[in-house]
């Protein structure tokens, strides 16, 4: 499979599904060192956890789960828009077989979605194709 579809499959799902995100925010946190997690900051670059922007929010909302199980519909947002950027880290700490065969599963899904509304959308064109037909020929029979 194709780097390029994992990398999009873990990004959809980082940005659709609540247990990803979930699974992925405390994933990331636990990358962050002792002291970024106490002060809620990252004060290393080092291309793991949080970037200095996220830092702060996603290391209280990981806190908040941790300890609550739990985030507003707010947050969950916030969440949404901002976790999927992790997902280079998701890709690298993630088991590979289990992500493939997800990966795959949910290209097929997808083809499966797509061939159906292919097919919904040509069952309409034939729909108006033959009303057309049938109304040209009505109106030239009544003339």
């Amino acid at each position: 499979m194709l780097k390029k579809t994992l990398y999009s499959f873990i990004q959809h799902k980082l940005h659709t599904d609540r247990n990803w995100q979930t699974k992925a925010l405390i994933a990331i946190f636990d990358r962050q060192t002792v002291n970024e997690k106490q002060f809620e900051s990252t004060l290393i670059h080092n291309d793991i956890g949080f970037t200095g922007c996220d830092g702060q929010i996603l290391a209280s909302f990981a806190k908040q789960w941790l300890s609550k199980k739990w985030l507003s519909e707010k947050q969950f947002y916030i969440l949404a828009r901002r976790i999927p950027r992790y997902w280079r880290q998701i890709y690298d700490i993630s088991d590979k077989n289990k992500l493939h065969d997800q990966a795959l599963l949910w290209v097929e899904t997808e083809i499966s979605q797509r061939q159906l509304e292919l097919n919904l959308a040509n069952r309409e064109m034939q729909t108006d194709a033959s009303f057309n037909r049938y109304k040209s020929s009505t109106m030239r029979v009544g003339g």
